[in-house]
C-alpha cells in the first residue's frame, strides 16, 4: 500500500505530525503494525524549495528514514541545503538522497535526471482490485459497506475525548498517539464511579513517566485496569499519598496478577506504610 501526498507541507515538523496521524489511523484499522524499524512503514520524502509567488522548484527525494524523528529531522536538514545551494548561485539537482542519522545529513544516491528504469512488472498472483460505490453483481469490492465498518478514527476519539469525557486537548491528543494508554483509559473509564480527568492524568503524567523513567517498552507492558482503577478510586477518595500513587504502578509493573488490596496488605507491617497508605 502506497500513499502519495500533495506537496504543501511546509517543514518536517508538519511531515512528521502527517505520517503520525497515518501511523494512528493504520493501528485503529489494524491494518499495519507500523513498526519503521522493521521495515512495516517506508517513508519516502520529496523536498524542493521556492520562493512565495514562483513555482515549485527542482525536488530531491530522500530516502533512509528510519523513525518519525528522523521525518523532521531529514526534511529540514534538506530544506536548508537546498537553500544554501541557491543563496551562492549554485543548482539543486534532482536526484535521490539518503539520509544519514549518525551524521544527521543528507548523501546523494543516484542522479535522477534521466528516467529511471524499474523494470515493473505485473504480479500474476495480485488480480486487480475492483472498487465500487454501491452494491454491485460485478465481483467489486464495495466500498459503502466498508466504510460502515470502519471503527472510530483518531479524530473521531479524540473529539470524543475532549466532548464526552471532558479531558484536554494535550490529553486526547497523548492518549490517541499511545493506543495502549488508550484502550486503558477506554477500560479504566468503564467504571463510571471513577473521574475520567484523573485517570488521564495518571496514566500519561504519572504512568508514563515510569515506564519511560525505568526504560521499558510500553508495547511490551500489561496494564490492568483493575488494578489501575483501584489506584484511582483511591486516590479519588484521599486515601492514599500521591507518594502511594508511584509505588503501586511500580508494583503493577512488576507483577500484573497482585491486586491493590494484596499489595497495601502486604505493606501493612512496613515502617513505611504511614508514609505511603492512608488505609
Amino acid at each position: 500500500m502506497e500513499l502519495v501526498f500533495e506537496p504543501d507541507l511546509c517543514n518536517g515538523e508538519e511531515a512528521a505530525a502527517l505520517v503520525k496521524e497515518l501511523v494512528n489511523v493504520f493501528e485503529c484499522l489494524q491494518t499495519c503494525s507500523c513498526k519503521m524499524e522493521e521495515g512495516a512503514l517506508r517513508v519516502d520524502a520529496n523536498v524542493s524549495v521556492h520562493k512565495k509567488g514562483q513555482p515549485l522548484g527542482i525536488r530531491t527525494e530522500v530516502k533512509n528514514i528510519g523513525s518519525i524523528r528522523a521525518v523532521a529531522a531529514a526534511i529540514n536538514y534538506e530544506i536548508q541545503r537546498q537553500i544554501a545551494l541557491l543563496e551562492v548561485g549554485e543548482n539543486v539537482v534532482n536526484e535521490t538522497r539518503s539520509w544519514n542519522s549518525d551524521s544527521r545529513v543528507t548523501v546523494s544516491m543516484r542522479d535522477k535526471e534521466e528516467k529511471q528504469d524499474y523494470r515493473y512488472m505485473p504480479e500474476p498472483n495480485l488480480p486487480p482490485l475492483y472498487i465500487a460505490m454501491g452494491p454491485t453483481t460485478w465481483g467489486c469490492v464495495n466500498a459503502e459497506h466498508i466504510k460502515k465498518l470502519i471503527p472510530q478514527l483518531p479524530h473521531e476519539i479524540r473529539k470524543h475525548l475532549k466532548e464526552e469525557c471532558n479531558l484536554t486537548t494535550e490529553q486526547a491528543i497523548i492518549l490517541v498517539n499511545e493506543l495502549k494508554l488508550l484502550r486503558a483509559f477506554t477500560s479504566i473509564s468503564l467504571n463510571k464511579k471513577l473521574n475520567a480527568t484523573l485517570i488521564a492524568n495518571l496514566l500519561i503524567n504519572d504512568f508514563l513517566s515510569l515506564v519511560n523513567k525505568e526504560k521499558m517498552d510500553l508495547d511490551g507492558i500489561t496494564i490492568n485496569p483493575s488494578f489501575f482503577g483501584d489506584i484511582v478510586e483511591l486516590l479519588q477518595n484521599e486515601m492514599v499519598s500521591h507518594k502511594s500513587v508511584q509505588f503501586l504502578m511500580g508494583e503493577m509493573l512488576k507483577s500484573t496478577s497482585k491486586t491493590v488490596k494484596e499489595v497495601t496488605e502486604n505493606c501493612a507491617s512496613s515502617k513505611f506504610n504511614k508514609t505511603l497508605f492512608r488505609l
